[in-house]
């Protein structure tokens, strides 16, 4: 044993004796007994041959540049313990030279362990990927490709991700995972949503899949969607808007299902057709000219008010006239005015409303005038419906009016159109002055009557 390694010993080495004396400390200046070297060299030499110090010891400062094994406990009463470091930061500080990569999932080698806390063949590996990015792995290290569960919190308290938790699982960011399991199963669950494949959102109760969302946005209840909403079963609610066409296999009205679309209708021709689809009646079937009312029986529609006839007589033909319309509180009577346009309709039905419009194209020589035109039917003396417009010139006005009636009759009847001033003077028809016509016969005045069913 060189002396130069009990020298350097002295004064560092604190070794405990098996027997009396309990202990020895040996620090600069102090006198050694020869019992007290014979143990100090009994120790180095076990320590120089074997790597092991019988009894117990405490070194004030060690490095080691190889394995260290310790079969009893090791206390650091204070300082910092640094694996791989000389300047340990914290109170245990380890620095590894590893290749980072994925956990090892074959075999008993892991280059990128960091560090390993083992009990018997279990292992909890804590790791580095090539990015830098740590992992945590808790695995059997004889066969790494058996892996063990890893409980965080098992016996209660909370768990943060990126900030101090007020809940079991309280994350500060977004959170990633190709399911949410409200019970802890992971592929259906029994309540929760997963994605069951790519752009697809799926929700599960009672351990399985009861609606899902694909990647065009159809949403499906109890089947994969093909619309935006596709349902197989029964669909219930006090009202419904839709804006487009409605495709149904089925029906139900009031409560009372009605098989399929249409039962097989009895007795007629049209009847009897594949369930689902309506068959339009034949001429001549009970359900012709009805419809399918809510109880599956046709029903006659009631009738709606439709236009029966229209007549249209225009007249573009230029006329002139000096009868006169009194502008006073008097019914104007046929007698009186010039009659410029007539004409004619027989009704489909007494009770039908007739409406009756005119337009009239007028002018007179005089100024001042107040031109009247009235309306009459048959020979009747009374007009029916009259109007006035102020000429303060000679200028064409057209004047328009509108009367409506019930027709009373299906005889043929004629409406009668006489306009007149209030003065003497000249009434011009679809003419002005000089003109006896304007606009080459373009400039028609005309009677609409329109037949409306009762």
């Amino acid at each position: 044993m060189k002396l130069s390694r009990i020298l350097a010993l002295v004064g560092a080495l604190l070794l405990g004796l098996s027997t009396a004396p309990a202990f020895a400390q040996y620090s600069a200046g102090q006198v050694l007994r020869a019992s007290d070297i014979n143990n100090i060299i009994t120790r180095i030499v076990a320590l120089e041959t074997a790597g092991v110090v019988p009894g117990n010891g405490t070194v004030t400062s060690a490095k080691l540049s190889g394995a260290l094994t310790m079969p009893g406990a090791v206390y650091i009463p204070s300082g910092n313990l640094g694996v791989g470091t000389s300047t340990p930061f914290s109170r245990f500080h380890v620095i590894a030279s590893v290749t980072g990569a994925a956990p090892a999932a074959t075999g008993t080698a892991d280059a990128a362990v960091i560090a390993r806390f083992a009990n018997v063949n279990t292992a909890l590996d804590l790791g580095q990927y090539a990015s830098g990015d740590m992992w945590l792995q808790a695995r059997n290290y004889t066969a790494l490709g058996t892996q063990f569960n890893l409980a965080l919190q098992p016996n209660g308290g909370n768990l943060g991700v990126g900030k101090v938790p007020t809940t079991t699982l309280d994350v500060n960011g977004v959170a990633q995972a190709t399911a949410l399991a409200l019970n802890g199963v992971t592929t259906t669950p029994t309540i929760g949503f997963f994605a069951p494949s790519t752009n697809n959102l799926a929700f599960s109760t009672a351990g399985a899949e009861k609606a899902r969302i694909d990647a065009s946005g159809n949403f499906g209840i109890g089947k994969t969607p093909t619309a935006k909403l596709d349902v197989n079963g029964s669909i219930a609610g006090s009202s419904a808007t839709i804006t487009g066409i409605v495709n149904a296999s089925g029906y139900q009205q009031g409560g009372t299902a009605l098989e399929q679309a249409l039962p097989a209708f009895t007795g007629d021709s049209g009847g009897g057709g594949a369930k689902g689809v309506v068959p339009a009646p034949a001429v001549g079937d009970a359900a012709a000219g009805k419809y399918l009312a809510a109880g599956g029986t046709w029903s006659t529609p009631g009738q709606s008010k439709i236009v029966k006839q229209i007549i249209y007589a225009p007249n573009s033909a230029g006329a002139t006239g000096t009868g006169t319309i009194p502008f006073d509180d008097t019914i104007p009577q046929i007698t009186e005015g010039t009659e410029f346009m007539t004409a004619t309709i027989a009704p489909t039905s007494a009770s039908s409303t007739l409406i009756i419009t005119v337009t009239a194209n007028i002018s007179q020589d005089a100024t001042a005038v107040q031109m009247a035109c009235a309306l009459y039917q048959d020979a009747n003396v009374n007009a029916l419906k009259a109007v006035a417009q102020y000429m303060p010139n000679a200028d064409m006005y057209p004047i328009n009016f509108k009367h409506v009636m019930t027709a009373g009759t299906t005889a043929a009847t004629t409406f009668r159109v006489r306009c007149g001033a209030n003065t003497a003077t000249t009434t011009r028809f679809n003419g002005w002055t000089s003109a006896v016509r304007l606009f080459g016969g373009v400039m028609a005045s005309d009677i609409t009557i329109q037949e409306i069913s009762p």
